[in-house]
């Protein structure tokens, strides 16, 4: 199996980064793949929310329907 990392340094606050890796709607703004993203369920994020992301990768076009399963606000989101 194949590993990789890397790092990149945020001039921001942590929960500020959290705040824009956790809204769907603003995936296209930082993954190149991501060609838009909305949820599909109301409320705020938390466990339930349900969204939908419309990628391209390899040329193909791909839709994804997600679902939080686990939630820690400015922590963790899964």
């Amino acid at each position: 199996m194949a590993r990789g990392s890397a790092v990149t340094e945020i001039q921001r606050a942590p929960t500020d980064v959290f705040a824009v890796l956790a809204d769907v709607t603003k995936n296209a703004r930082w993954a190149s793949v991501s060609i838009e993203g909305h949820l599909t369920s109301p409320g705020p994020v938390g466990v339930g929310t349900t969204a939908r992301e419309v990628t391209r990768f390899l040329g193909r076009r791909m839709e994804t329907d997600s679902e939080v399963i686990e939630s820690i606000p400015g922590q963790r989101l899964a």
